[in-house]
């Protein structure tokens, strides 16, 4: 499997974030004592040390021990972060760069879709819609993507990914989801109040697995613009993945923390994590913190 080339800071990104799943759920994963070489392609470059440790023993240690070597550059980290996920489960097979129509087995690789790949790609050869249907087919969202693609199909609405927003569109976005996931919507509704939340924690509760989070967030983009959710921006800095219905609120109270003059990791976490009770601050400290 070709690795994808990140930006140095994309790259870390996607690796802390699967790091801090390891460590949220490695207990009770059942290859907790595989070693990490187990699940590492051959023509990666190697990385000795962190292939020989265990999921386990990997989850043992701080993000900086690993961060901070010289040798830990971003392909390595990219390619740690696959494997890891690989180890937890979150990855099968490789996806298959073939167009369906060329492959005749479209429906099979979906659904054992290597999701280490950027979701442009996977959308130009598989689909917006395939994608949805057959990916997210055991989640309580099949629904309400079936209906959605119905309305573009009958020209109800226009394609809410391609298309400037209309607000008599967005109107029918919100009837569908009141229709199909009237409990997603109300948790959704709930958690961006306030200050907000980030997308991991409006989705992963309902059987979307954190390699599908990507395609999940790309797909229920138009719902949350007809939420009138809104990106956050805290320090100046747009928060990737962070939504309120009340973006102001998040600054306001994160100036009035004085976040930016906190320098230590820790007394970062614990000034605001009662504030900002779903938002990920790791990724919030480096990022507002970023000279």
């Amino acid at each position: 499997m070709k690795l994808p080339a990140l930006h140095p800071l994309d790259a870390e990104q996607r690796f802390t974030e699967v790091f801090q799943r390891l460590k949220r759920t490695v207990q009770s994963s059942p290859q907790a004592d595989e070693k990490i070489g187990t699940f590492w392609d051959p023509e990666w470059q190697r990385a000795p040390f962190e292939e020989e440790l265990t999921l386990r023993q990997l989850a043992s240690l701080t993000i900086d021990v690993l961060i901070k070597k010289k040798s830990f550059n971003p392909e390595k980290m990219t390619a740690l972060a696959i494997a890891l996920e690989r180890g937890l489960g979150e990855q099968k097979k490789t996806l298959s760069l073939v167009p369906p129509a060329v492959t005749g087995q479209h429906h099979e690789q979906l659904v054992q879709a290597d999701f280490s790949l950027p979701v442009e790609a996977i959308i130009a050869f598989y689909g917006r819609q395939q994608l949805a249907r057959d990916v997210f087919q055991e989640t309580q969202f099949h629904r309400f993507f079936n209906q959605i693609f119905d309305l573009i199909a009958d020209k109800t609405i226009q394609d809410p990914w391609q298309s400037s927003p209309k607000t008599k569109d967005d109107k029918k976005i919100l009837h569908c989801a009141q229709e199909t996931i009237p409990e997603v919507l109300i948790h959704f509704r709930t958690a961006l109040t306030g200050p907000g939340t980030s997308t991991d924690h409006l989705l992963l509760p309902y059987a979307i697995t954190p390699a599908m989070l990507p395609a999940a967030e790309h797909l229920c983009a138009p719902l949350l613009r007809a939420l009138h959710a809104h990106p956050i921006v805290l320090n100046k800095k747009t928060i990737p993945n962070h939504y309120s219905l009340h973006p102001e609120s998040a600054a306001t109270i994160y100036k009035a923390l004085k976040g930016s003059s906190i320098k230590s990791k820790e007394k970062f976490k614990e000034t605001f994590s009662l504030p900002f009770p779903f938002f990920d601050l790791h990724l919030i400290f480096k990022i507002t913190h970023r000279s």
